[in-house]
């Protein structure tokens, strides 16, 4: 795996900046009104009168109804363009993109393939790869009989907590960030889970369940050097998901304390360290959850159900949200940021089940990392930016993965994948 990540690190890191750079321009424009579209369409339609063979012409009008919402349409429109020019690869890679979101999968996995047997270019390797999660490599670092979860890095990139059920319940790990021996943090008869590293990395933070007839859990905190372990939030209530802010000042967290007419619903808090006081930050009428920080600004990114999904937000540290990130009509979950604050990883269902997807925030531009039958969980970026360790169940017991962003999948890997998925996929 070292020989491997030397040969394809600079290609990788190339490879990675272009699919970014490529997939969707930096200043977000305004979506046209449906009058101005429709006037689009009209000028093109005479265009068309004019010279029936224009493949360009019926491109662009299949863009136009699919900005609409009438995919149907657009597929006709992309369908005609290839019938006048059957190399034309923007209407096949269009057509292929509206296959694949509606579930006819062998009618996409042939338009791509056709696609990446005509052109030599990264771009539309890039681009198919990036519809069907289809990029970089990826290595299970663990194994066995028993389900892995939920992993997180140290702020060194040298170890990986994570939580593990070998013992018939959850404790607490850490490992090599690379695999290897791992070692038992913690050892209780209830449940312990998400972990993560304070910013030193000298301690880990998880919630414990309360007792073993109920599925609340209150916050710890443990010492790495000495073993020691103490409670930090403790409630009658649910309190989970702890994480520590980039300055060491306030420990973020979610929990069921609050309640509305409808029932409970789930809230961020933050603890702060100098006065041992908790403030609510985003409470009720819906759900907020999954906190993580910006590494140096003072904002986080959150989920919410706000919407009727749960979708990415940002907020700041007085509980002001200050975007909504994603409006995909899908649930996503576990955002994380990249070292920079430039990116998110997190996980989103969107096929029947989860995969990692990375979303740009200066292009407001999502990509799909990952693509599986299984549920891919929990992502979460390594301190220098070029892995992402999650978890999933593709092997059945749930393991944890690394998806390495220096070594992308060649050309041939990615067109010898599609074939075999043509092979095997039935609709």
């Amino acid at each position: 795996m070292n020989t491997q990540k030397q040969t394809f690190c600079c290609l990788g890191l190339l490879l990675f900046l272009l699919l970014l750079a490529c997939a969707a321009p930096k200043v977000v424009k305004k979506k046209e009104s449906p009058e101005a579209i429709d006037k689009k369409i009209t000028k093109l339609q005479i265009r068309l009168r004019e010279n029936p063979s224009d493949y360009s012409a019926f491109f662009a009008l299949g863009k136009l109804y699919l900005a609409k919402g009438d995919s149907g349409q657009a597929v006709c429109m992309f369908d005609s363009s290839l019938q006048l020019n059957s190399s034309y690869l923007p209407a096949g890679l269009e057509k292929g993109k509206i296959l694949y979101a509606q579930g006819k999968k062998l009618e996409a996995y042939n338009d791509f393939l056709r696609i990446l047997e005509i052109d030599t270019t990264e771009v539309y390797l890039q681009e198919v790869g990036g519809v069907l999660g289809l990029r970089y490599h990826i290595f299970p670092i663990t194994e066995g009989n028993h389900d892995n979860a939920n992993p997180v890095y140290s702020s060194n990139g040298q170890l990986i907590a994570f939580q593990s059920n070998r013992n018939g319940n959850w404790d607490v790990f850490v490992m090599n960030s690379e695999g290897g021996e791992q070692k038992q943090i913690t050892s209780n008869i209830l449940d312990e889970e998400e972990p993560v590293f304070s910013p030193n990395g000298e301690k880990i933070f998880f919630a414990r369940q309360q007792a073993a007839n109920t599925k609340n859990r209150d916050i710890y905190v443990v010492d790495l050097r000495t073993g020691q372990e103490k409670i930090l939030i403790q409630h009658p209530a649910d309190d989970w998901y702890p994480v520590m802010s980039p300055d060491s000042k306030w420990l973020l967290f979610v929990s069921d304390r609050s309640t509305t007419p409808e029932g409970t619903v789930s809230g961020i808090y933050k603890y702060s360290f100098e006065s041992r006081k908790i403030f609510p930050l985003l409470q009720g009428p819906k759900n907020y959850t999954l906190p993580w920080p910006h590494p140096f600004e003072s904002k986080f990114v959150f989920t919410s159900d706000a919407t009727g999904f749960y979708e990415l937000y940002l907020a700041d540290y007085k509980g002001k949200v200050l975007r909504l990130l994603t409006q995909r009509h899908f649930d996503h979950g576990s955002p994380r940021f990249s070292p920079d604050g430039k990116k998110i990883v997190y996980f989103s269902k969107r096929y029947g089940n989860f995969d990692i997807y990375l979303y740009d925030l200066e292009r407001d531009a999502d990509y799909r990392l990952t693509s599986s039958e299984a549920y891919d969980l929990s992502p979460c970026f390594s301190p220098e930016g070029n892995h992402i360790v999650f978890y999933s169940n593709r092997r059945g017991k749930y393991q944890i993965y690394v998806l390495d962003l220096t070594m992308p999948l060649t050309r041939a890997e990615m067109l010898d994948q599609l074939r075999r998925w043509v092979q095997t996929t039935t609709e």
